[in-house]
């Protein structure tokens, strides 16, 4: 039983109703009479020829044959090639497979010339379709064949699985279920990759019929479900309907007539409304059906109806000219009369089947497709002998690539590791010019700070020495000027201690500019005195120089460091200074 399914590479086209298509063929109609450009008109006929496909099959061949006059009249092959391949696709529409084939066969011509190679894949898988509806077996094989070598030369990887799966069903049709079931695994696993879930599903039904064929109902059916399921999420009508007709030969083949029935007729009548899209020629399925509803209704010894069916497939089938189905149609005719005792019948269909069965199975075809399988292989392993050499080339080329651009990559980066230690170099050396400039101006400083603190000093001792004198004159003064000449007295003392003190704590802050607020942080409960105490002691100033410039005596300014040790909580080890001069 026919039950394979192969893959029609037919254009997708849309299923709008005419009314909906008015309006756009009224506007192409309108450009086409206003264009004057015949590439641009060659291409508004493909458009027309689109829109006329979906409501009138014989207007749109007479559109694309005017465009093919165009494309002649102006010599150009590859408008002329492309004509003569959508006039191949509506032939196949048409059921007119014979047709289709002197269409395509056309077209090839021009694609040889053109050396379009992924174009004449694409037609050979055609062909090799047509060749097998018909029944033509060796050549759908030589098809195929030629179509997976294009494919494997042209790295034209999307037809792969196509051809596997076309392969498999040569092979199937041989009885070669093991190789068959190869193929397409094979093509299932790269519809898989390339996530092609309609595809998918197809390949699922194909592998599921050669579990039938093994009797596997369970397995079959499993993979009869799945690619249903895959059918009903995309929505697929023409795909679900294929599912039904498979299911229903499974119940079939259990015996399950009445349960066959009811897929059947569900199948059937979508197929006789189908307002959608199919792959290949509609006759192709609806042959299936008949057969199938013939054979149910054989089973249930209603030959009435088992021969009223059967003979609607058998003319559909020599309308087509479908040799495998009309061998099956004729063979199960035969069964029929013969069951009604109508020996005359079951002869005339018995010889019908016998010569079919000759044309396909004969010895002459066996032998060549046994040279096409077997130059194919030759051909597959010349051609696996070349990919595996340039992948060699392509590696070792690879290799050579890597090597400079790990030996550019080095030399990056020495470059680079050698700009970094040049910056840090400068770094460095930039970093310690700005030490030695600090080092200096803090010295300097120190210098500057020192000498007035010596002017200080100096100048202490000035007022001091006056003060002095003027202490020694108070009791030679007359009374009424002694306390005038004792604020003068207290005056020098308070103001220039003051005004000191205020001038020292300017320029020790420019040259320890941080050294209080840290002071401050560790011990935030120093007094101003103990502040001006520390940071006398941070100049390295004696006790001695400490009491000229404080007005204090020397005994006291050392109770003033002990206090601030105790302060401090200092360790005895420790020294004052050293601990000062860390902060």
């Amino acid at each position: 039983m026919n039950r394979i399914i192969v893959f029609f590479f037919l254009f997708i086209l849309s299923t709008a109703a005419f009314a909906q298509n008015r309006s756009q063929l009224d506007s192409i109609k309108v450009v086409l009479k206003n264009t004057h450009e015949v590439e641009k008109k060659i291409t508004t006929y493909y458009e027309l020829s689109d829109l006329y496909t979906e409501i009138d099959l014989d207007s749109s061949i007479m559109i694309l044959e005017e465009a093919l006059m165009l494309a002649k009249q102006i010599e150009s092959d590859i408008e002329i090639a492309k004509s003569l391949f959508k006039i191949g696709h509506i032939e196949v529409k048409r059921d007119s497979l014979n047709k289709a084939l002197l269409r395509y066969n056309q077209s090839i011509v021009y694609y040889k010339k053109l050396n379009q190679q992924k174009a004449l894949c694409d037609i050979l898988i055609i062909k090799g379709n047509i060749h097998y509806v018909k029944g033509d077996f060796p050549e759908a094989m030589q098809d195929y064949s030629d179509a997976l070598r294009m494919a494997r030369e042209t790295d034209y990887d999307s037809k792969l699985p196509f051809c596997y799966n076309n392969l498999g069903i040569i092979y199937f049709k041989q009885e070669e279920y093991k190789q068959s079931l190869d193929y397409f695994i094979l093509a299932l696993s790269l519809f898989e990759e390339k996530k092609d879930s309609l595809n998918m599903a197809l390949t699922l039904n194909n592998i599921g019929s050669i579990y039938l064929e093994f009797n596997s109902f369970q397995v079959a059916k499993q993979y009869y479900e799945k690619a249903r399921k895959v059918y009903e999420k995309l929505e697929d009508k023409d795909g679900i309907t294929q599912s039904m007709t498979q299911l229903a030969e499974i119940h079939l083949k259990n015996k399950q007539a009445d349960s066959a029935l009811i897929y059947l007729n569900n199948s059937l009548e979508l197929y006789k409304n189908v307002d959608f899209d199919y792959r290949g020629p509609k006759s192709l399925w609806l042959v299936r059906i008949y057969l199938l509803i013939g054979e149910t209704y054989m089973y249930k010894s209603d030959w009435e109806k088992a021969i009223t069916n059967l003979m609607t497939g058998y003319r559909i089938a020599f309308r087509t000219s479908q040799i495998d189905a009309l061998m099956n149609a004729a063979k199960l005719l035969s069964d029929s009369y013969d069951s009604l005792h109508n020996v005359d019948s079951s002869y005339k269909y018995f010889k019908v089947f016998k010569n079919y069965s000759d044309s396909i199975l004969n010895e002459d075809n066996i032998r060549k497709i046994a040279q096409i399988d077997y130059q194919s292989k030759l051909d597959q392993k010349a051609i696996e002998k070349k990919l595996d050499d340039n992948k060699k080339i392509a590696q070792q080329k690879r290799k050579n690539l890597i090597y400079i651009i790990v030996f550019f990559f080095l030399i990056l980066v020495i470059i680079f590791f050698m700009l970094l230690y040049q910056l840090e170099k400068n770094k460095k050396a930039k970093i310690d010019t700005e030490r030695i400039q600090l080092k200096q101006d803090i010295e300097y400083k120190n210098k500057e700070l020192t000498t007035h603190m010596l002017y200080l000093l100096k100048k202490n001792e000035f007022i001091l020495s006056i003060s002095e004198k003027l202490k020694k004159i108070i009791p030679s003064i007359k009374i009424q000027n002694k306390q005038a000449i004792a604020e003068i007295i207290n005056e020098l003392n308070a103001g220039s201690s003051d005004e000191s003190w205020k001038e020292f704590e300017i320029r020790f802050q420019q040259v320890y500019t941080s050294f209080f607020d840290h002071l401050n942080k560790k011990h935030p409960d120093l007094s101003p005195n103990e502040l001006r105490l520390c940071a006398f002691l941070k100049l390295n100033m004696t006790t001695k120089d400490i009491s000229a410039i404080t007005y204090q005596s020397t005994k006291s300014i050392e109770m003033a460091r002990f206090r601030l040790r105790k302060k401090m909580k200092l360790d005895k080890d420790e020294q004052l200074i050293s601990y000062l001069n860390h902060i």
